[in-house]
């Protein structure tokens, strides 16, 4: 994987044509938090919730990208994706079927047992969850009421179904920005991980 992309950067570098290494997509700017840390709390920002791609175009994308020989991909968070469940999963299993590698950015508040099934089954790559607190009342102050318990409920449920289907996949990463209000309890966040079945933890800043 290295060998190929040090060779698609070499064909660039040269003025040829050679296709992304990987794409990121924004399938929605809706959200269900309404976290005081979100930039789509900015006043100054107009946010178009009206005129979003339809699915069919984003899946088109994903064929597109596997014939060009897009290697990964990253859908995000710019709004919550499970705000469109069913094109989520679709997107998951096209990109699977195709034998790429796949990331999902979400609050993990959405999930049902059915979605978390599906992204044992086709053995989704990785899921980070945004968490900024190991408790729920670090948490909520960042992000929003209840966020907290049903993230980790939802993370304890698939950390049972992928023992009942004796798989490692998909990875999990407790994702969390760092404030004021969390900076102190980092060391919690670790056994929350532990807790939740989470394998890593990536921070970041505001």
């Amino acid at each position: 994987e290295d060998t190929t992309k040090i060779e698609r950067l070499s064909h660039w570098l040269l003025g040829e044509s050679a296709a992304p290494w990987s794409v990121s997509l924004y399938p929605t700017n809706r959200c269900n938090l309404r976290c005081p840390i979100c930039w789509q709390r900015n006043p100054a920002i107009a946010v178009d919730y009206k005129n979003e791609l339809p699915d069919e175009v984003f899946l088109r994308l994903i064929d597109d990208g596997a014939a060009a020989g897009v290697h990964e991909w990253f859908i995000m968070g710019s709004g919550e994706p499970m705000m469109r469940p069913e094109l989520l999963m679709n997107l998951c299993a096209k990109i699977r079927a195709h034998g790429m590698i796949g990331h999902i950015q979400s609050n993990g508040c959405l999930f049902t047992r059915a979605h978390l099934e599906h992204l044992v089954d086709i053995q989704w790559n990785t899921l980070r969850i945004s968490l900024d607190g190991p408790d729920e009342s670090t948490n909520d102050r960042i992000r929003s009421k209840t966020s907290f318990k049903r993230a980790t409920e939802n993370l304890k449920l698939l950390a049972e179904i992928k023992r009942e289907r004796a798989s490692a996949a998909p990875t999990v990463i407790l994702y969390a920005v760092l404030t004021s209000l969390n900076g102190a309890s980092l060391d919690q966040l670790v056994d929350l991980a532990h807790e939740t079945g989470a394998e890593s933890i990536e921070l970041s800043t505001m």
